[in-house]
């Protein structure tokens, strides 16, 4: 080789070198090449974190303790088997009928409830699993990010409830990644990684390319309705209409002589997600809320707790909780001691100091004084228990209806820091628009079907609109068009 093709060499690798110090160069884990990164794996986690504790503040989690524990126990049974074997891996349910699932760098993986309906088997939940965590091991997140040096991570949150990445800032990162995936490069490299995992967990490899057949059915789905009412479709990354079935690189991962051995565990698939809300989540969106922000004094953010269906909400101290219970809500302080209590009663036209006074058999009302509060009357004092030494009590007047408040400071005296406290979440109390009953949520079973079963019939039943047989053919595997064997057990929605 000449002198010069040494010297070129040698300049491009010092300048090479030289940008890799300015940022960072190691051995990408999965792929075993070398990544030029803005990241070290500590930094990588740090902005996992981040970004997790920003969806945490604003994103629904899904609330069914034993199906959660279903998917964290499948996610780890493949993060086990990874590349990255060593990282804290955590696993979430979004409460969205999206269908999406995504990661962050430093091993928190999501999944929509919605994409959790549209699965057959354990084997498929796993490869969904599976390619997330082979966006984590081949650090897709943290590579783009060195191409796409100062994206914004922020806007994530409204990109993965809504299913756009046109809203509001989402053109950052990890918010386009959720959304419109890394690309097909990186979404193949992460089908081919998590094939891979999923036969080192025991799963068919071919599970991968089945769920890819269904995502695919239901981009199809989602385009022929997104036509029908002039809206813009959304399917899992978005990636799908450039990454068909067909994809020769894909096949080739897939479809190999062992791609349909391992375990399905159909069953116990079936069983935890039996009962599962299919759809909008009322639960989700209606009765009682914590909210952090929104209103400002000065410039601290105060948390405010809504409680939608009776319309009103009330600021709470920092480190406190809020626990409603079926005849009140309890508000504790950091030690888990309930200080403060809210109940809902009557009024048949009393004033609302005479009222209080009935209502709490008072004998002598201490620093007594009125409640103006955001257009609501209240009363408020403080009386003297044998049991339980002093109490701020107070009722606050909204029509026919009281709110009462009352404090549980087991003291002889208040102390006027406990005082002001009881005080702050009293005078904060507001007022909210109140939202009406909610239809019942539907939910996702599983029946056997005989020679009668039709999917028009089953969706008329359950009042799930005019393409209602559409949507289950899709959840059972049938779309576009055919109807159930009989034998055969099938999705339903009631």
């Amino acid at each position: 080789m000449p002198n010069t093709t040494y010297q070129t060499l040698g300049l491009a690798l010092t300048i090479s070198c030289g940008l890799m110090l300015l940022s960072s160069c190691s051995v990408n884990p999965a792929t075993g090449s070398a990544d030029v990164v803005f990241s070290s794996e500590a930094g990588e986690i740090k902005k996992g974190r981040e970004a997790h504790e920003k969806i945490l503040e604003s994103t629904p989690l899904y609330q069914d303790e034993k199906l959660n524990a279903y998917v964290k126990r499948i996610g780890q049974k493949v993060a086990a088997v990874s590349d990255r074997p060593d990282l804290d891996y955590q696993f979430f349910i979004v409460d969205s009928p999206q269908v999406n699932a995504f990661a962050l760098p430093g091993g928190y993986i999501y999944i929509n409830r919605g994409l959790i309906a549209f699965l057959e088997n354990e084997a498929q939940l796993a490869a969904i699993l599976g390619h997330e965590i082979a966006h984590v091991t081949a650090r897709h997140a943290v590579r783009q990010e060195s191409a796409k040096a100062g994206a914004k991570t922020l806007s994530i949150v409204s990109a993965i409830l809504t299913g756009s990445a046109e809203v509001g800032e989402a053109t950052g990162l990890y918010a386009t990644a959720a959304v419109s995936g890394y690309g097909r490069d990186m979404e193949l490299e992460a089908d081919g990684f998590g094939a891979k995992y999923l036969r080192a967990a025991g799963y068919p490899p071919k599970a991968m390319f089945e769920v890819i057949g269904i995502l695919k059915d239901h981009e199809v789905y989602q385009k022929r309705q997104a036509r029908a009412s002039g809206r813009k479709a959304v399917s899992y990354h978005g990636v799908f209409s450039t990454h068909p079935r067909s994809d020769k690189r894909l096949q080739k991962l897939i479809n190999t002589a062992d791609a349909n051995d391992g375990e399905r565990h159909t069953k116990a698939f079936r069983t935890a997600i039996n009962g599962m809300v299919f759809g909008n989540n009322a639960e989700a969106t209606a009765g009682s809320t914590p909210h952090t922000g929104g209103e400002q004094e000065g410039n601290k953010q105060e948390q405010r707790y809504r409680h939608n269906s009776l319309g009103f909400s009330f600021a709470y101290p920092d480190g406190w909780s809020v626990q409603q219970q079926s005849r009140q809500i309890d508000v504790k302080d950091a030690n888990g001691v309930s200080q403060v209590s809210i109940g809902l009663q009557r009024n048949k036209g009393q004033d609302i100091e005479p009222w209080l006074r009935q209502h709490f058999n008072v004998k002598l009302l201490r620093q007594s004084e009125p409640l103006y509060l955001k257009g609501l009357s209240g009363h408020s004092g403080i009386i003297d228990e044998s049991s339980k030494g002093q109490q701020r009590i107070a009722a606050i007047g909204r029509g026919n209806l009281v709110y009462t408040l009352s404090s549980r400071w087991h003291a002889p005296k208040l102390s006027p820091e406990q005082d002001k406290a009881v005080m702050d979440i009293i005078t904060s109390f507001r007022p909210e628009r109140r939202q009406r009953a909610s239809q019942p949520n539907k939910t996702l079973h599983f029946v056997k079907a005989n020679s009668r079963t039709r999917f028009d019939d089953l969706a008329r039943q359950a009042r799930l609109g005019r393409n209602g047989a559409d949507l289950l053919r899709i959840i059972n595997g049938y779309y576009p068009a055919g109807e159930p064997r009989p034998g055969e057990v099938i999705k339903i929605i009631q």
